[in-house]
């Protein structure tokens, strides 16, 4: 086999490799979808099982993305907002 033969043989097993890395990658996203709805399900019927409601502690250290969280969790209990901008080095 000459150079180049070597050379296509070697990006084939890369592209192979790739498409791999690629399918394993798309199964983890899948999976994370399921368990996004699973965790929305349960929460779902834990508020409509329980006459008291959640209470839901959301840490935040800047920006606005804890402020969407606990307005999307106000349908499944008392979401209660922390916010420091100087962290503690453990939770």
């Amino acid at each position: 086999m000459n150079s180049s033969g070597n050379n296509i043989t070697e990006l084939e097993k890369e592209i192979r490799s790739l498409n791999k890395k690629i399918s394993n990658f798309i199964e983890l996203l899948k999976s994370c979808v399921i368990d996004e709805k699973l965790i929305i399900r349960t929460l779902q019927n834990n508020n409509n099982n329980s006459s008291k409601r959640k209470k839901f502690y959301v840490c935040s250290y800047g920006g606005c993305g804890s402020w969407m969280l606990c307005h999307a969790l106000k349908k499944y209990g008392k979401p209660i907002h922390m916010h420091s901008r100087n962290p503690p080095d453990k939770l």
